[in-house]
């Protein structure tokens, strides 16, 4: 069994955080870190795996929706795919699949609108909206009064 399943199956959330920065939490008991610290890089690669892979079928989802939707349904390629991230919304919210999500109160439109803001006012596709879904982003509303910075 790898130590990501243990660290999980023992009630602790890993999250990556970057490409150097894995967040364990609660954190482990002190006598696992030296373990932890030798096999970080091993655990990184791990995390991005299971990021890759979520981003993969998010994506899935997402233009079999939109497919759905636009063939079946009768929709406009556009109102598809709307409705078509707007439902990868709600179901990585509500599997838990939402990845590290620091906040799930917020609606599709405050967290979509939460992303552009964080990425200099520029709108956002839809596919990179997903992808920051599979990544965990945070969508926690973005906070200048508390010295945080647009990325």
């Amino acid at each position: 069994m790898s130590v990501l399943n243990v660290l999980r199956e023992r009630g602790h959330k890993v999250e990556l955080l970057d490409d150097d920065h894995v967040l364990i939490e609660p954190p482990p008991p002190p006598a696992w870190v030296p373990r932890l610290v030798k096999i970080k890089p091993e655990l990184i690669e791990a995390l991005k795996a299971e990021r890759q892979a979520r981003r993969e079928d998010l994506e899935e989802l997402f233009h079999e929706r939109a497919a759905i939707a636009e063939y079946d349904g009768g929709m406009s390629r556009e109102e598809a795919e709307e409705l078509a991230v707007r439902t990868v919304w709600r179901w990585a919210i509500n599997t838990g699949d939402a990845g590290t999500y620091r906040s799930t109160a917020l609606t599709y439109d405050e967290a979509r609108a939460e992303l552009e803001r964080r990425f200099h006012d520029r709108k956002v596709t839809h596919l990179e909206f997903i992808s920051a879904i599979a990544e965990g982003h945070g969508f926690v509303p973005y906070r200048p009064e508390l010295g945080e910075t647009k990325q």
